[in-house]
This record gives structure tokens, sequence and C-alpha cells, in this order.
């Protein structure tokens, strides 16, 4: 009798996250939290990531079904560790490449330490299935922008060249905003058949936070103010911002005659933003907060500023901070700028404040009626649970590898 292995008992298709970010900053989120997803849909699934510590040690973990690797950073100081461009990492990294075959590589955005291992995997396992996810826009006005002048112009086309190279020897395409996916086709020159718009999204399986007051009263709150909430990871403000938070303390006051608390959660130079801290309105920063405990902060919060400046970076992106914001049920304030916006006036979890000067009924309301506040932060909740939910984007991004790349992985 032939002996036929059972379905259930075939080996899993295997995929490889190459994550250019230290482990928990920035699109660290998204690619762990779509390997999780695909983990639960039967693949065997891996995040390749930069650890946040100067080390010459590679650590391995395992976090909710994800085999974790942390690729030290050590020839190199904290910016370029951070930011993908450490000549140990990438050496590192490189050389993982001629061990272990993945059934599909992903491959995030296009800095030096996935790049580079991108190419040795494609040399070596030419027959894999490859990814190449657009996250952020890096040239053309974007995150290296500034390094088209003068001496650094050279950094800046070679950037170009890997930006829009990377996606075109790549398999397939994902992107996580509308207008990414407008280039990655127009400009770039990607078929539409072999991309996928996908954004970032929420987690809601996590412990849910306490309530509003439990929060408060576990971080020191006020429990009557009004708390205008707002995340910092890297200690960056945009410039549109200062005047934003300036006329909503102005408005707030002027509308009710009380005050209202900006509660920024995360790094925050106070000297770098005078205008902000050496103001007359009561303003709390938190410092560095560990992961596990921004959801607290968060839910001490009756809303959340989003104000992004006018740039071309800005205009390519859903912020990942948003995604915490909606989690947590709470409505936004926040300008036209970036891609979000649609999805969020789809569903009526924001209010738009383009003109800080201008009458704005939306905005009074939700400043003053807690009712109205209760109601759009349910909506933003319910955009968290249902289109924006990691399980919902995670199902997506595992039929598009099964149907697009089919025959590579069939052959696997």
């Amino acid at each position: 009798m032939t002996n036929v292995q059972p379905a259930a008992q075939a080996r899993k298709k295997s995929i490889l996250f190459l994550n250019h970010n230290w482990r928990a900053r920035a699109t660290y989120f998204r690619n762990f939290n779509f390997a999780r997803i695909l983990a639960r849909l039967g693949w065997d699934a891996t995040v390749m990531t930069t650890s946040p510590q100067r080390s010459l040690r590679v650590v391995e973990s395992f976090d909710r079904g994800v085999r974790v690797i942390e690729i030290p950073w050590f020839l190199s100081n904290l910016r370029y560790g951070a930011t993908g461009c450490c000549p140990y990492d990438i050496f590192r990294r490189a050389l993982k490449m001629f061990g272990q075959r993945y059934d599909v590589y992903f491959v995030s955005d296009h800095l030096p330490n996935v790049s580079i291992p991108y190419w040795f995997a494609k040399k070596k396992h030419p027959d894999a299935l490859f990814v190449s996810d657009w996250a952020d826009l890096f040239t053309d006005g974007g995150v290296h922008g500034h390094l088209n002048r003068s001496i650094t112009k050279p950094a800046h086309d070679l950037s170009h060249r890997l930006e829009y190279g990377i996606k075109r020897a790549t398999d397939l395409c994902t992107v996580t905003s509308r207008p990414l996916l407008k280039k990655l086709i127009n400009e770039v020159g990607v078929s539409a058949e072999r991309t996928l718009m996908i954004p970032s999204g929420c987690d809601t399986e996590v412990p849910p936070p306490p309530a509003r007051e439990a929060a408060r009263k576990q971080l020191g709150l006020p429990a009557d103010a009004l708390i205008i909430g707002r995340t910092t990871s890297t200690n960056y403000m945009f410039k549109a911002e200062i005047p934003a938070y300036l006329n909503l303390w102005e408005r707030f006051k002027k509308l009710t005659d009380r005050e209202l608390l900006f509660y920024f959660v995360g790094p925050c130079k106070q000297e770098d933003y005078p205008q902000i801290f050496r103001s007359s309105f009561p303003v709390r920063n938190t410092g560095r907060v560990p992961a596990a405990e921004v959801a607290t902060h968060l839910a001490a919060c009756d809303l959340f500023v989003m104000i992004e400046d006018d740039k071309p970076f800005n205009h390519f992106r859903g912020p990942i901070r948003l995604n915490d914001y909606l989690t947590v049920g709470r409505p936004l304030v926040c300008n036209s700028i970036g891609d979000h916006v649609p999805t969020l006036k789809e569903h009526n979890a924001c209010v738009i404040y383009d003109d800080f000067t201008a009458p704005n009924t939306a905005l009074d309301k939700i400043l003053t009626d807690a009712n109205e506040r209760e109601a759009m932060g349910k909506r933003a909740r319910a955009l968290a649970e249902n289109e924006l939910n990691w399980t919902t984007l995670g199902k997506k991004l595992d039929d598009f590898l099964r149907e697009k790349g089919r025959a590579k992985l069939e052959r696997a």
C-alpha cells in the first residue's frame, strides 16, 4: 500500500519577513502582525529585524507563533544602526541568506540591510517567491528627500535606484497606500496584476486597556480634564502641529472657560518645542514607554490629534500610530494630509481640521460634547475590529500570496 502523507501533515510553506527597523519600532509592527496572522493560517513565519541594542550576538525567540531573529548592529553609530545602514547588520543578514531557504521572501522597503540580503537570497534561491512591500516613500521628496542636493546627491540617487529597482525585480508587490499603489503601477512599471494595496492594521486581540477613569487614576491624571493625546516615538513633531495645539487650547478655553491637557506619550525633548512646553497651557510628557504599556496611557485620553506637514512623504502614507488610536476607540482630529484620511472620513471617525482659525462646528462639538466623542470613538473601534483588523488584512495577504504566487509555491 502506498504511504500517502495526509494533507494536514504536509510541510508548511515558509515565509521570511526582512524588516529594516529595530524590533518594536515602525514597520516592525507591520511585518510582525502579518507574520503572526500567516502563522495562524498555516505558514512557518519568521521575522528578521534589527536588535535595538548594540551587540555582536544574533538573538532568536518566539512571539505569538512567530520566530523573531534579531540581527545585531555594531560597526556604526546609533543613527546608522537604527536606519538599516550598519555594515555588521548587513553582513550578518547576508550570511543568513545562504543558510535556510524560505518559500517566500517578504522584503520591507529597500534600505541596505534588507536590499543587499534580498539580492543574496535571490541569487541563492531564484525559485523562491519574492515580495516587495512599499511602506514609506523614501526618494521623490520622501524620507531621503533631504539628501537630494550637492554632496549627498549620490546617496539619494542610490536610494532611488534601490527603491524602484527592488520592486521591479520581485515577483509581487504590496503597498500601504493608494498613492503608493498608483506610483507603483504608473512610475515603477509594475503591472496591476502583481500588486496589492494593504494598509497597516489594528491589533484588537491584545488585552484591552483599562477604562478611561481607571487609566487616569493609575497614571495620576486629572479625572475631569479634557485630555488630548499624541504618541511620539522619535522625539519628532511636525511643524504644522504646533499652531494646531495652540489654537485647540485657545478654542477650548473660549468655548468652555476650562483648561485642557495635552498628553504626549513617548520621548519628547522639551527644549525642541518651546512654544508648547513654555506656553501657558498644561502639557505632560511621559518619556519613553514600554510598548506593552502604551495602551493604558492612550486609554486615559479623550481624543487624539494627527496633524501632518504638507510634504510628499506624508501624502503617501498612513501613520502607524493611527492604529493604536483606533484600537482604544477614540475620535481623531486630523488635517487632510495622508492616505488614512479618506478611510476615517468614510467611517465618520474623525474631524477634519485644516484651517486653524476658521469656524468649525464639528470640531467645537467634539471638543465640548462627551456623547459625540463617545459615538465617534465607537465608530473608530468598529473600524479597528473590522476593515483594519490585522486578521482581515492578514487573510488578504495570504490569499494574494497563494493565488498570485501559486506557480512558485507549488514547486516549493
